[in-house]
């Protein structure tokens, strides 16, 4: 006789036919329950048979969400997971970042929408943003600035009837402070190698993305870091600088991941599951771990992008929408390109041709299950 059973999760079939015979020797302790399954049949049927545990039928609740990037495979999450359903209750906290606007970007309304969705498919997760006004601080924006925002994005939070927390009121009752975040940030990223088997370790690639990060910030806030801008003569000088900086965020992070763990201490219950919008693959070499989501774009579509940036900003006008329009803006004139400049140009889209590429399978193999992220 031939039996169905599921496969191992992943594989290219869902259903795969193995001999009775062979079932018996492979899992003898299921022998009784699986040797009567008729080969015809339905899914449904199985499924009954054979139903998901409370835990996976959570995750499949998360997983099903159009959010839905990743989830880390950690016992830290697992144990989130488990309380949650045991207690029939439980926190998903979620880091809000800064942008420099008196007021929430459309896009941000609706990130915050439909994470508080997120929250109510499970019927039993309470959706909490929190309001990163250290983390702002450690990046040095403006006190009054990070203020301003935080102030507007608590009042448009308590509109929705999201909960809302402050990083700074977490650490007082913790009893945390940013120096201890910065020293254990530096022992998780730069430790021994060998040492300990979770320590970080931080590709070229990704020390790239931190140091366009860094000078990024550098240039959005030159009034603030105009000591840096000008007082780095050469090129190397502020390369050198922008590396320093990108490490020190990594360092930083890391730091306030694992100060988060403490998350259930503070909330008073072990059912907190750390959520986060961003990539998976990126954050695990930094030991985030938790929930990983998308975010909604100004249009309420899905997006990889965090919500924070400047979306709503007025479009740059081309030199021939400005003689259109009879503006009296100069119309910038071209040279032809020499040769020379034609191979550097192709090179050049060449690079950027495979680096999408690049990027594009790095998306698709965060699509397919691993060691340590599950996806959808």
């Amino acid at each position: 006789m031939e039996a169905y059973v599921p496969t191992r999760r992943g594989s290219s079939a869902s259903l795969a036919a193995v001999p009775g015979e062979a079932l018996a020797v492979a899992s003898p302790g299921r022998r009784a329950s699986l040797s009567g399954i008729n080969q015809n049949i339905s899914v449904a049927e199985l499924k009954a048979q054979f139903p998901l545990t409370p835990v996976q039928e959570l995750k499949r609740t998360l997983r099903k969400s159009e959010l839905f990037r990743g989830m880390t495979k950690s016992a830290t999450t697992d144990e989130a997971l488990a309380a949650i359903v045991r207690n029939g209750k439980g926190a998903m906290p979620m880091f809000w970042g800064f942008q420099d606007a008196a007021q929430i970007s459309d896009s941000g309304v609706n990130s915050m929408k439909a994470f508080k969705a997120l929250g109510e498919t499970t019927g039993i997760i309470e959706p909490v943003l929190i309001l990163a006004d250290l983390h702002a601080e450690h990046n040095q924006i403006p006190a009054d600035m990070a203020k301003t925002y935080y102030a507007a994005a608590r009042e448009k939070a308590d509109e929705l009837k999201i909960k809302t927390v402050t990083l700074s009121e977490i650490y007082a009752k913790l009893g945390v402070t940013t120096d201890d975040i910065a020293d254990l940030g530096k022992t998780l990223i730069q430790g021994p190698k060998g040492d300990a088997p979770d320590i970080p370790r931080l590709d070229g690639d990704y020390m790239g993305k931190l140091k366009q990060q860094a000078k990024s910030l550098c240039n959005r806030y030159p009034d603030v870091f105009k000591s840096v801008l000008e007082g780095k003569k050469t090129n190397k000088e502020k390369d050198a600088f922008f590396s320093e900086k990108g490490l020190h965020y990594a360092q930083y992070r890391a730091g306030e991941e694992e100060i988060l763990r403490r998350l259930p201490e503070f909330f008073g219950h072990e059912g907190v599951l750390p959520t986060h919008v961003g990539d998976p693959a990126s954050s695990e070499k930094i030991g985030v771990k938790g929930l990983f989501i998308k975010a909604m774009d100004k249009d309420n579509k899905v997006t990889i992008n965090i919500p924070w940036g400047h979306e709503e900003a007025k479009p740059k006008t081309t030199a021939k929408e400005h003689a259109a329009s009879g503006s009296s803006a100069p119309v910038k004139k071209t040279k032809p390109l020499n040769a020379k400049q034609l191979a550097t140009k192709a090179a050049k889209e060449e690079r950027a041709r495979l680096a999408r590429e690049q990027h594009e399978a790095r998306l698709q193999a965060q699509d397919q299950p691993d060691a340590s992220i599950e996806t959808a």
